[in-house]
């Protein structure tokens, strides 16, 4: 077990500990440790002692993880285990205490707060309904695409009557047919898809909160018109002299910079290289005026780069007020806009009140992957954690940043050495130096690997930005390569004398210039090696994972297999989403939530809930070409008994809880009965239920929470299951296997990211740009690039005894590949 700081046992921790937790090095056993410790702190088990306690972890599963290991050390020390008794003396709790603990948890699990960030805000904003401005019967609505175009929609209607609102409409339209030089009749489409990818941006690069409203700065056309004459000057003075240009085509493009923006022409560092060889002296002469276009030309490209997005910030300003009119007047709050509500509320009130309002005071606080919270997220916490620290309390926070693989969820692993900044109190680091999981000769190529990685940062990510052939200075390289350095100084561990030997293996596989050739070589080598990885570990009961970038890859090698006589399993088939009964009864929640959701009725009636649903379905879509009526009038024609039971469903929504309504649903439709072999996907969607009900007032709480974090629900791999696991690296995180093959090293950062957020607001960056909208949008790549090399490190280090790297002979574009091959010396 990982080594502990030296914490007194009995009286509460005060202040701030940082754990830096590198994969393999005892994260959760730490974690729940210090939990234990905080237990025995509170002195006597109660409810208040408990409900004092917060852990916050990124997803579902991994607090359901915690509170698994909670509860199953406390029942170890209670039992007196060799184990119990090692965690006894570890955390001062004897076993008496250990079943009271126990028994103060079964007796109030509502109050054992091991949840989701998200989770607690959203519990916090409940709390705070009236105080917020929202009615108490608020609901949230789990539609994005569709509350956009309902807000959408209401600005079409007030088009008319809104003089100012007209205005931003038609400096929408000209953008969109001048500056963007588009066209076709309907530029709605275009409208409505900009909005969205505005929404999207702000929810992941500003918090969604939006920007400061800038005006682009500049007259577009009166910079046209100073380019144009400043190169019929230059021009005319190269001809005059009898000059005469390197190539014929740049003075085309010299007389015309704003069309001919992208020619090499304009990115010489002196106008020497645009000339004749003979030409030197009058190069020399006209440089001074070259070097003003140049910059003038720069002027105009940053300006035209937000004059492309500037009048759709307007536009999406005044749907932001739509969104507002609908939360105030139908009581809908979107999903993920809680976090800000909360951030906006603890700004202006301190935390008593919500104490006051929650009925608790949080006295602890222990966050788990913290390298994956977002700015916002930590801008909600850090009110309450700074009265925490403040009154005597103290916050734990574990994280490794070498793994922070959610960055373009809006993760930044910045704030991980941010975080005691502004804190009132006392910051303990610590850095767990052990590896717990893997074999010596993985530990060891990984510490030598990583280490060379750092030592050649510089190098590796230039070429990630730019390509084989980089600059030799670029501000953006060196920063990233200094956020490499700092997130992976501390990646040596330490190797345990007894661990197995272990494995790693270079299989070399062809080129991925050739992709086909590089697939059918790929699969010959999973051909030669899976099959006896199966016979060795499967089949024994140990584990092999083959760990892909994309959903796609690990469908595609999954099928493969499974045409081979080989079980596998991939990380989606495990999700509940898949389940079709699961399916059917989130349809059937939607609709009885929102009787007139005649889609959500259609997907009810297509899963195999209702015995003679599809039949009806088809019948009613051939009959509607006729003009048949709605759906659920159709029904109530044709098929009057599923009716009556929908109707039922209704009558019991009101009497009946959240929980309840669902095993109704399932005991009314037979599923056990009819599909037993769904019967694990039906319990574990049952157990989910119970755990959102915690958190949800409505019907309609509950589809919005699924929603947002309902598509990480998955049953639980059976240990006994005898398949190869084909994930993807970010569905590995926190798993490890017995063995680890990584085919594809083909990912890498692609920037294409047309939208980058700035100083100036929103830019639509382009590929040919100014020298500051081309930085920017480098630094939207950089995240890229590190997010590329933090998969490589969660790949590598996730198996416990074999890894086997397949590496390209030759790579097309510099990739995490060719990073292995230059770093391995191939």
């Amino acid at each position: 077990m990982p080594e502990l700081l030296e914490l007194p046992l009995y009286p509460e921790p005060r202040g701030i500990f940082r754990v830096s937790a590198s994969a393999g090095a005892g994260k959760t056993y730490r974690l729940a440790l210090h939990y234990l410790r905080l237990l025995k702190s509170q002195g006597c088990p109660s409810e208040a002692g408990l409900s004092g306690i917060v852990a916050l972890t990124f997803t579902n599963q991994a607090a359901a993880e915690m509170r698994e290991r909670i509860i199953y050390f406390l029942k170890n020390i209670a039992l007196f285990t060799d184990l119990g008794k090692k965690l006894s003396a570890e955390t001062g709790l004897f076993p008496e205490e250990a079943a009271a603990w126990l028994e103060t948890i079964f007796n109030h699990y509502h109050v054992f707060q091991v949840r989701t960030i998200d989770s607690l805000i959203f519990t916090l904003i409940r709390g705070l309904a009236i105080e917020l401005g929202l009615r108490p019967e608020l609901s949230a609505e789990i539609r994005e695409d569709l509350f956009l175009n309902r807000a959408f929609d209401r600005l079409l209607l007030r088009l008319r009557e809104d003089p100012k609102l007209e205005e931003v409409f038609a400096r929408a339209l000209f953008t969109f047919l001048e500056i963007e030089g588009r066209g076709g009749f309907n530029p709605e489409k275009h409208f409505r898809r900009r909005m969205r990818e505005i929404y999207g941006l702000l929810s992941q690069r500003a918090g969604g909160r939006l920007l400061e409203a800038r005006d682009p700065g500049e007259d577009l056309s009166a910079l046209e018109e100073e380019l144009r004459r400043l190169g019929r000057t230059l021009c005319e003075r190269v001809l005059s002299e009898r000059g005469e240009f390197a190539y014929p085509s740049w003075e085309t493009y010299i007389l015309d910079p704003p069309r001919y923006y992208w020619s090499k022409v304009f990115k010489k560092d002196s106008f020497r290289e645009v000339l004749k060889a003979r030409c030197r002296k009058l190069a020399e002469a006209l440089d001074g005026d070259y070097q003003k276009l140049k910059g003038k030309l720069s002027i105009y490209l940053t300006a035209k780069a937000r004059a492309e997005v500037a009048p759709y910030e307007r536009l999406f300003r005044e749907l932001s007020g739509e969104l507002l009119s609908l939360r105030e007047e139908e009581g809908l709050l979107q999903v993920g806009s809680w976090t800000e509500l909360l951030v906006r509320f603890l700004s202006e009130n301190p935390p008593p009140l919500i104490y006051l309002k929650i009925g608790t005071r949080i006295r602890h606080f222990l966050i788990d992957e913290f390298q994956d919270t977002n700015r916002l997220q930590w801008q909600a916490l850090y009110p309450l954690v700074e009265e925490v620290i403040s009154s005597g309390g103290s916050l734990l926070y574990v994280g490794d940043v070498k793994q922070a693989i959610y960055m373009w969820r809006g993760g930044d692993p910045a704030l991980f050495f941010e975080v005691p900044q502004g804190l009132p109190g006392e910051v303990f680091s610590e850095s767990l130096p052990h590896n717990f999981r893997s074999a010596q000769r993985i530990v060891a190529f990984n510490n030598r690997f990583f280490s060379t990685l750092v030592e050649r940062a510089h190098e590796v990510v230039r070429k990630l930005l730019h390509g084989r052939k980089p600059p030799k200075d670029c501000e953006v390289s060196e920063e990233l390569a200094s956020k490499l350095e700092t997130a992976f100084s501390d990646l040596e561990q330490e190797i345990l004398s007894e661990a197995p030997e272990g494995e790693v293996e270079i299989v070399t596989v062809p080129s991925d210039e050739d992709r086909e050739r590089f697939r059918e070589g790929i699969f010959e080598k999973l051909a030669e090696l899976i099959p006896g990885l199966y016979e060795t570990y499967v089949r024994t009961g140990g584990t092999v994972a083959i760990l892909v970038r994309e959903n796609r890859e690990a469908e595609e090698i999954a099928t493969f297999l499974f045409e081979r006589g080989i079980p596998a399993v991939t990380d989606r088939a495990l999700r509940l989403e898949n389940s079709p009964l699961v399916k059917g009864i989130l349809s059937l929640l939607q609709y009885l939530n929102y009787p007139e959701d005649e889609t959500a009725l259609a997907g009810f009636l297509k899963s195999p809930l209702p015995e003679r649903g599809e039949g009806l379905l088809e019948a009613y879509l051939a009959e509607k070409r006729n003009g048949a009526p709605g759906l659920k009038a159709y029904l109530e024609a044709r098929a009057e008994a599923l009716v009556d039971l929908l109707d039922g469903l209704s009558r019991d929504l009101e009497r009946l809880s959240l929980y309840e309504l669902v095993q109704a649903i399932v005991e009314r439709f037979r599923l056990r009965e009819r599909f037993p072999e769904e019967d694990l996907y039906l319990s574990r969607f049952l157990t989910a239920v119970l755990r959102y009900e915690e958190e949800a007032l409505s019907l309609s709480d509950f589809l919005a929470l699924w929603e947002e974090e309902g598509l990480e629900e998955k049953v639980g791999l059976p240990r006994e299951l005898q398949a190869v696991r084909v994930f993807t690296i970010h569905a590995a995180k926190g798993l490890e296997f017995s063995a680890v093959v990584v085919p594809y090293l083909t990912w890498g950062p692609k920037g294409k990211d047309e939208l980058v957020v700035t100083e100036r607001g929103l830019i639509r960056a382009r590929r040919e740009s100014s020298e500051e909208v081309s930085r920017a949008k480098l630094r939207e790549k950089g995240r890229e690039v590190l997010e590329s090399l933090n998969l490589l490190y969660v790949a590598f280090t996730r198996p416990r005894e074999r890894l086997y790297i397949f590496l390209p002979e030759k790579t097309r574009y510099y990739t995490v590949g060719s990073v292995v091959r230059d770093i391995l010396g191939k």
